[in-house]
């Protein structure tokens, strides 16, 4: 069964799909800092869904924005 993209269930995956996309960048010496478009090429989803994924992670403080540059950043 599919679960509507409002769900809270579809949004804990997300938010673990992007966390593990994450570690396993950092973890394979790729990249240590990410934007929503890096993890675009990753994760089948939006700039605009993945910016709210990591802006919802910060707030948890499982990533951190990266300051400075035009594109926003986080890194774990």
């Amino acid at each position: 069964m599919t679960q509507p993209r409002d769900n809270p269930r579809r949004g804990l995956e997300a938010q673990d799909e992007v966390l593990q996309v994450m570690y396993w960048l950092r973890g394979e010496g790729l990249s240590t800092e990410v934007s929503a478009a890096d993890l675009g090429r990753f994760i089948g989803r939006t700039d605009l869904e993945l910016e709210g994924i990591l802006e919802r992670l910060s707030s948890m403080g499982l990533v951190q924005p990266v300051p400075g540059g035009g594109v926003v950043r986080f890194t774990l």
